[in-house]
């Protein structure tokens, strides 16, 4: 927390004060004694107060971590975990772009506070920076510290809802077919899980080590790889073409499909799984278009 810490009274803080300057214009007119205390304890008790919201946030530790990309009409999930620094500091609002929630900080030991930001447009959208409130247990005063650094998160194209079906096409370079599940080629090994045929149990690596079972997959040639051309949809306009192109990523990822992805500027993005289609959605949430394009 590196900007200024700031302590103001609330609109009860005024409107309290306020009702104390009437009180102690009565006593004076009217000569009250018992007023003149009266008055004077509730002054004493605003002060109190005063101090207290200066004691809230001083001291706490507010760390504040990178949310996971989403996709673009989602709530971004931005993590914030905070310290109290050796002492208890209960009702601490954690505020972010118009959302809020609030938490009570333990003396030792972290809390995690996780704020729910909407975001439409897909980039690198910046949420701003996070606010900490905190204040007296009456209300009288809100103090308010920011976070030194701006909260930013990747957002990906909204995937198009209905969209065709995956284009297929010959693809380019060696092993350009799609790969999909079958019992021609050993692709990999995975954890054994109730109901794997026996035969595909690679007892091998079991009498080798005391480990859980790990089963062998294979897979097969499925054809053409699925091509993804931003260029062949110009029928659609940029933004709709993103959509498009996002949904048909994560299809090829469910069916195991592999694509290639071209953008007008942008390295071509091809082959399978996670790991590549992340790649792609990237690409995609970072895409500028060109006048060319």
């Amino acid at each position: 927390m590196n900007d200024p810490f700031a302590v103001k009274p609330t609109r009860f803080g005024l409107s309290f004060l306020g009702l104390v300057a009437a009180m102690l214009i009565g006593c004076i007119n009217y000569g009250l004694s018992l007023g003149y205390f009266l008055t004077f304890l509730l002054t004493g008790l605003w002060a109190a107060c005063g101090v207290a919201a200066l004691r809230a946030l001083p001291g706490l530790h507010v760390d504040v971590a990178d949310p996971p990309a989403v996709f673009a009409g989602e709530e971004a999930r931005v993590p914030i975990v905070l310290n109290g620094g050796g002492r208890e500091r209960p009702d601490v609002d954690v505020a972010l772009r118009g959302a809020r929630i609030r938490v009570d900080v333990p003396a030792r030991g972290d809390v995690r506070a996780d704020v729910l930001v909407k975001v439409e447009r897909r980039g690198r959208a910046n949420l701003g920076r996070v606010e900490v409130r905190g204040g007296d247990p009456i209300g009288f005063f809100e103090a308010r510290v920011r976070h030194d650094e701006d909260v930013t998160v990747l957002v990906y194209p909204a995937p198009e809802r209905g969209a065709p079906p995956l284009p297929r096409g010959a693809g380019s370079g060696e092993g350009g077919g799609t790969r999909v599940a079958g019992n021609e080629d050993f692709h990999s090994l995975r954890p054994y899980v109730p109901g794997d045929a026996p035969t595909r149990v690679s007892w091998r690596h079991a009498a080798r080590s005391q480990g859980p079972l790990v089963v062998r997959t294979f897979d097969a040639n499925g054809g053409g790889a699925a091509l993804l051309d931003f260029t062949a949809l110009r029928s659609l306009g940029a933004e709709a073409r993103l959509s498009r192109l996002c949904a048909w990523l994560l299809r090829a990822e469910r069916e195991n499909v592999v694509f290639e992805l071209r953008l007008p500027g942008v390295a071509v993005v091809r082959g399978q799984g996670a790991a590549i289609t992340r790649r792609g959605l990237v690409a995609l949430a970072t895409f500028e278009e060109r006048a060319d394009a």
